[in-house]
């Protein structure tokens, strides 16, 4: 009976694409979705950046200093359809897409053999006036997705110790300074000597991915993994991203 009245709602409101506005079976039409592009090889080793002429299968950074965390992946660049998407989802409170966009990175996490040797996932926990000003946490989604995807379970182990300035207003260094110390675990936390899988919705210069890794780490966890829905890079700092 549920099945026949969501088919006689959708003869009735018919669902469009919030994308292109062309009716299809879902907030974001199979057209939009293929448009998505995909991070591809060549990429750095560690933090999963694409790189050109890459003879040390690291990009610069990761070789002047690695990361704590030991590798990054994310599944998209944040570019066309995918930005405009992540924009809706984030900016405009299009939740009804949280469900399209995750599955897409969840489906890509299980295509690609879980990636990672993860034990559990741990989601960037979220900037209590950005929680209030968006009614979910993005990353905390994501993670449950994944978790329910994967049979990996989901911890809640991190929280930050003071609320941060926006990302998306500050360039590179300020962004390090901005989250610095900005993360711990909780005192009664899972994760000693487990490979901890941390999931983020997208990730630009990577400043909230080390502090976060750095927090795993010091709270005993053996390693930490990044996954992330979409990679920013070149000039798109400013729009958005950790």
């Amino acid at each position: 009976m549920v099945g026949l009245f969501e088919n006689f709602i959708n003869l009735i409101f018919p669902v469009h694409c919030r994308l292109c506005r062309e009716k299809s079976e879902d907030n974001i039409c199979t057209k939009c979705r293929n448009s998505f592009k995909f991070v591809e090889p060549p990429i750095c080793s560690i933090c999963g950046i694409p790189v050109e002429n890459n003879k040390t299968g690291l990009c610069v950074n990761c070789n002047n200093e690695k990361p704590p965390f030991r590798m990054c992946r994310s599944v998209y660049l944040y570019d066309g359809n995918l930005r405009k998407s992540i924009k809706l989802l984030k900016y405009q409170g299009k939740y009804e897409i949280a469900s399209v966009l995750f599955k897409l990175g969840c489906d890509y996490f299980m295509e690609n053999e879980f990636l990672f040797p993860a034990d559990c996932i741990v989601p960037v926990p979220s900037n209590r006036i950005r929680l209030k000003e968006r009614s979910i946490n993005h990353s905390l989604v994501f993670g449950r997705m994944l978790s329910e995807s994967t049979g990996i379970p989901l911890s809640h182990c991190l929280e930050r110790t003071r609320d941060t300035d926006p990302q998306y207003m500050l360039d590179v260094q300020a962004r390090k300074e901005n989250v610095r110390g900005a993360f711990k675990t909780t005192q009664d936390n899972d994760i000693k000597n487990r490979n901890v899988l941390l999931a983020d919705d997208i990730i630009t210069t990577g400043a909230t991915a080390e502090e976060c890794s750095k927090a795993l780490l010091e709270g005993g966890a053996a390693s930490v993994y990044v996954f992330t829905l979409a990679r920013s890079i070149g000039g798109k700092i400013n729009e958005t991203g950790s």
